[in-house]
This record gives C-alpha cells, structure tokens and sequence, in this order.
C-alpha cells in the first residue's frame, strides 16, 4: 500500500500551473512522517494540498493522517504530514 501527499498550484481562472508530489509505501501500523517541498510558482494564486492512499489496498484499510502543515519558506512551499498511519482490516 502507498500513501502521499501532493500539492497542486492554480493561476486566478482555477487553471492548473504545476504541481508537487510524494507518494511512497508504507507499511500497515507503522506511524511515519513524510514532508515535500515544491518551488512556490510566482503567478499562481491558490494552492490546494492532498494527502491520501494508492494502490489498491484491501476492502476496510484505512489511513490516519495527524499534525498537516503548510508552510512558506524561502520561496519554497513545504507540507509535512506528521503522522500517517495505514491500519490494515482485522
């Protein structure tokens, strides 16, 4: 099972400019912390921040996010995701 987060840049009409994406596995009961860093693009006026599950997990697997900050940093948008969890079904 993998999990990520990705960062998408929108311009003023809701148009995409550009995006950030992490996206590893992570093994069930486990807490890890993940954090990506993407370059602030300079005409983009929203940003939006997606943190979730891929692959194809089995039917009832769910995923604990805790502790999500975003960032500015010296021209660098930084999303940390403190803990990600993957509980597998019982």
């Amino acid at each position: 099972m993998s999990a990520g987060l990705t960062i998408y840049w929108f311009d003023e009409s809701n148009t995409q400019m550009g995006q950030a994406r992490l996206i590893e596995a992570i093994p069930a009961g486990e807490w890890i912390q993940y954090v990506i860093e993407g370059q602030t693009l300079e005409s983009a006026s929203q940003v939006e921040v997606y943190v979730g599950m891929g692959g194809s997990p089995p039917a009832g697997t769910e995923l604990y996010v805790d502790d999500v900050v975003l960032e500015q940093l010296s021209g660098q948008l930084q999303v940390s995701a403190g803990s990600l969890l993957a509980a597998a079904p019982m």
